[in-house]
């Protein structure tokens, strides 16, 4: 057993012997960063913390169960409409997620009216509160005179309100809302097009441009990933001091491992510059997990370079390597900025990892997500995935029975 620590640590030092000499390895740890903080500053992409709010509880919404908020102006309730809408809601929600759906009623005299927006937004205190920790989906408000109008067949307005920054939730409470408002219509026999749904978005930072608020996480997430493979894409393949060393007491396991442990020592470099540079472009952001970014962006960038040694396994030569690393990497641009699915939902979400990471990224920074938040929905995929990964190669280099 020490005699193969002492020879992964011999390998690490060898492996870290030649990217140091390598100037293409050195423009990817050193140069890279420096060039995105420099595109992501002269785009005026500056990433702020969120207002209010804070990032501690459970998620509630998803394929499994989901909880809607309601904040009820309707004093009057003529003919029971009003009850018996928000009563509906909560039968659709139980009858799809059983005990997981669920609505949660706030008090309406905790309303305030943001006329400086327009002339139906409202914000409750309570309910921002649940919307920025993901306790709910959304929440509809129910505006004064609701059973009225629809008692006299006059149109009324629904206002539901949801978390923009969360886009997988967003159809969650729509569909949901929409299907609610639809049986509420068919068995209280109201034909006409009277309720009408005012769909509005909260963003819990100061927005001049929503599309900045998306590029910053696609852009870090997709260069995390990219100079990964781009560190790794040549790392087996052709590799001659590899060939040689597989004569030796070295296993292949030993050498996999050394690999492995090296290209991620450099990705933790460059994603330590990254972010220090970040804070210092963009004055800090006080509400961010520092380390808890880190360690989601470590295991991004540990995906990205078992994906490099995988292609690197799977090819014959070098230029089979760079061809399919461009592959991969236009690939992983387009899921990312396309925000493109891999299957259905439940493999979705532990397939595709480059989604993941934007995903992620975007919880972290644009909603002050901390540690253990991040551990729940994204670490343990991430994990999983680099597993996956580092077991296939495994087998390759098994298979091709001591050539590299």
């Amino acid at each position: 057993m020490f005699e193969r620590i002492k020879r992964i640590i011999a390998l690490v030092r060898k492996e870290i012997s030649v990217k140091i000499h390598d100037p293409r390895a050195l423009v990817i740890i050193f140069a890279i960063p420096i060039m995105i903080i420099v595109v992501i500053n002269l785009s005026g992409i500056q990433p702020k913390p969120p207002s209010g709010g804070s990032s501690g509880g459970q998620v509630r919404g998803g394929d499994d169960w989901a909880v809607i908020g309601v904040i009820n102006m309707d004093v009057a309730n003529v003919d029971n409409y009003t009850l018996e809408y928000i009563e509906t809601l909560e039968r659709v929600l139980e009858e799809k997620y059983g005990d997981a759906g669920e609505v949660w009623q706030y008090d309406p005299t905790n309303v305030e009216w943001l006329a400086s927006i327009d002339d139906h937004s409202y914000a409750h205190p309570d309910a921002q509160e649940d919307l920025f920790n993901k306790q709910i989906v959304g929440y509809c408000v129910l505006p004064d005179g609701f059973s009225f109008n629809l008692s006299i067949h006059e149109p009324v307005t629904i206002i539901m309100i949801y978390d923009g920054s969360e886009f997988k939730t967003q159809d969650v409470f729509y569909n949901n809302m929409q299907n609610a408002t639809f049986t509420f219509k068919t068995e209280q026999s109201l034909f006409m097009d009277e309720i009408i749904p005012s769909v509005e978005y909260r963003y819990f930072e100061e927005v001049e441009d929503i599309s900045n608020e998306i590029l910053t996480p696609a852009l870090i997430s997709i260069l995390t990933i990219v100079t990964a493979i781009g560190l790794t894409e040549q790392s087996i393949v052709g590799d001659e001091p590899l060939r040689r060393l597989l004569l030796t007491p070295s296993s292949k396991l030993e050498v996999l491992c050394a690999k492995t442990f090296t290209y991620n020592v450099f990705s933790f470099i460059q994603i330590m510059i990254l972010q220090s540079l970040s804070l210092l472009v963009f004055n800090g952001n006080t509400r961010l997990d520092f380390w808890a970014l880190i360690m989601l962006l470590q295991l991004g960038a540990n995906t990205g370079c078992l994906t490099g040694m995988l292609i690197s396994a799977i090819a014959k030569n070098r230029l089979q390597a760079d061809q399919i690393s461009m592959i991969s990497i236009f690939a992983i641009m387009i899921i990312v900025l396309l925000d493109i699915s891999i299957g259905p939902p439940n493999v979705n979400d532990w397939v595709n990892f480059p989604q993941t990471l934007f995903y992620g990224y975007f919880a972290v920074v644009f909603k002050a997500w901390n540690f253990t938040l991040v551990f729940q929905g994204y670490y343990i995929r991430l994990i999983l995935v680099g597993i996956v990964q580092f077991i296939m190669i495994w087998i390759i280099l098994l298979r091709k029975k001591g050539d590299i």
